[in-house]
């Protein structure tokens, strides 16, 4: 008996350790499993409505795959309803380079109009000549752009210079024209060649309004660098329409690990979009951006490179915006490559993020209501291509009401272990058996024969 007690306990205890704390699956959810729920309001009778997920619903997923999340109608049914997650369109293949024929003009000071200075056109509008240019080994300081070639617009030109020992700055205030004989100024620009330290700052693009401009006119420093060429960057083909604007999260992060600073966004939003804004001006690092689901999980690498905010020549130089494959993890991480002369503060990080398209069939009693955040809900299996095939279907638009609570934090907290504390009462118990057992024995051997 003794020893099938042994047995019993010895079988029993790993059971009792190794019992997890994750609910069951639940295979036919209802609101009661889920932790809120927003009401979606409709107007008409439309086959199907669709709507975009706000940034209530990220906070409340309990999923990186948004699965449980549902759509009820008035009798609490669940409706058919899809995210529409499919994989982004390839962007289309950049658009080859082409250089820009580049003519050199007078000083500013000197007379600029076409006319003036003598600027031939042949009968399609390209510039052949410009008899008043400088002279030949003169340092050129201003030139003249044409881009009358080009039949699509201009998405970015890059400049080309020589290289230089010295820091350049150049504050690039370009001028555009129709004819050479009218002159409206763009935005202006910095374009810079800088060192600091091991890292080298170089911005050498400038971004087109939108708007066609045939000539282009501007000032170069060209006793600091000589501009060899400028290159035109056509605007790509349109692949898809445009995007929806994206919706800003700004984190204030706390000290981490490895001299890194961590970042809570308080969801699983599907982030695009990342910057950072430091609280000293004249910072460069090489940052290593890092995501993860949860505390327990393992960070994963989404970006390395350089990040800076620096001042130069009375001009602000300024990293841009990086765009990134969509991220869902709600935990993120900052780490300077080199942590050797990092930043001393935390910098605000900047997500950008676009939320998911949901379409559902209105197939039940309206009104509707969209619940989500539930700890044992599984998705649901369907797919945006199973329900509506490869050609997405005509949708009206819908709305969405104030948050109600259903079984709020409960649906988001794991369920009581009862199994594991009944296997571990069991074990005390048999625990305690065995020591009475053992007791009694000592005293039995312990009286004399």
């Amino acid at each position: 008996m003794r020893r099938g007690a042994l047995l019993g306990i010895a079988l029993l205890a790993p059971a009792a350790t190794a019992t997890p704390d994750v609910p069951p699956p639940i295979t036919a959810p209802r609101p009661k499993d889920f932790a809120y729920a927003i009401p979606i309001l409709t107007d008409g009778n439309e086959a199907f409505y669709g709507l975009r997920l706000p940034a209530a619903v990220y906070r409340g997923l309990t999923r990186t795959d948004r699965g449980d999340l549902r759509v009820f109608d008035a009798r609490d049914r669940v409706v058919q309803h899809a995210l529409n997650l499919h994989a982004p369109l390839p962007k289309p293949a950049p658009a080859a380079a082409v250089p820009l024929p580049l003519f050199p003009l007078p000083a500013a000071d000197a007379p600029a109009t076409g006319a003036a200075l003598h600027v031939h056109v042949d009968a399609h509008g390209a510039v052949v000549d410009v008899t008043d240019a400088p002279a030949a080994g003169e340092p050129a300081t201003r030139y003249l752009l044409d881009a009358s070639a080009l039949t699509t617009r201009i998405e970015t030109l890059r400049f080309v210079w020589t290289s230089t020992p010295k820091p350049l700055v150049v504050a690039l205030k370009p001028e555009c024209s129709a004819d050479l004989d009218h002159w409206s100024g763009l935005a202006g620009a910095t374009l810079a060649d800088l060192q600091a330290g091991v890292h080298r700052l170089r911005q050498d693009g400038y971004a087109m309004p939108a708007m066609k401009c045939r000539y282009l006119r501007f000032d170069w420093p060209g006793a600091e660098a000589k501009l060899e060429r400028v290159e035109a960057l056509p605007v790509p083909p349109q692949a898809a329409p445009p995007a929806e604007p994206l919706q800003r999260l700004e984190l204030q992060g706390r000290p981490g690990a490895e001299g890194a600073w961590e970042y809570d966004t308080g969801g699983f939003f599907p982030v695009v979009m990342f910057d950072l804004a430091f609280a000293s001006p004249n910072t460069v690092m090489e940052a290593v951006v890092q995501v993860r689901g949860t505390p327990q999980s393992e960070w994963r690498d989404v970006h390395r490179g350089l990040v800076y905010d620096y001042e130069a020549g009375g001009r602000k130089l300024r990293s841009a915006p990086v765009a990134l494959p969509e991220v869902t993890g709600r935990h993120w991480r900052v780490r300077p490559a080199v942590p050797e002369g990092a930043p001393a503060a935390a910098p605000v990080l900047k997500l950008g993020w676009r939320g998911d398209p949901l379409v559902f069939v209105n197939s039940g009693a309206p009104p509707y209501r969209l619940a989500f955040g539930g700890l044992g809900v599984r998705p649901s299996g369907a797919t945006f291509a199973s329900l509506f095939g490869a050609q997405p279907p005509p949708v009206a638009p819908a709305r969405l009401g104030e948050q109600q609570e259903l079984a709020g934090q409960r649906a988001l907290r794991p369920p009581v272990p009862w199994q594991r504390y009944a296997l571990w009462a069991v074990l005390v118990l048999g625990v305690a058996g065995l020591g009475r057992l053992a007791s009694k024995l000592w005293k039995e051997m312990g009286r004399p024969a």
